[in-house]
């Protein structure tokens, strides 16, 4: 999601809107993605080892 609202043509509000969550919430993964917080779903999987 995070990836989502961040291309070209789309934002924070319309993504977490399709996805069911607060707008607050996505501004937050992103911010702590930002900061190396947390990884993207597919880096964990990657890392985890799992398809």
């Amino acid at each position: 999601m995070v990836d989502l609202a961040s291309a070209a043509g789309s934002s924070v509000p319309e993504v977490a809107e399709a996805f069911g969550v607060a707008p607050s919430q996505l501004y937050a993964w992103r911010k702590q993605m930002a900061g190396g917080k947390i990884e993207p779903a597919g880096r964990w999987q990657l890392s985890r080892g799992s398809k």
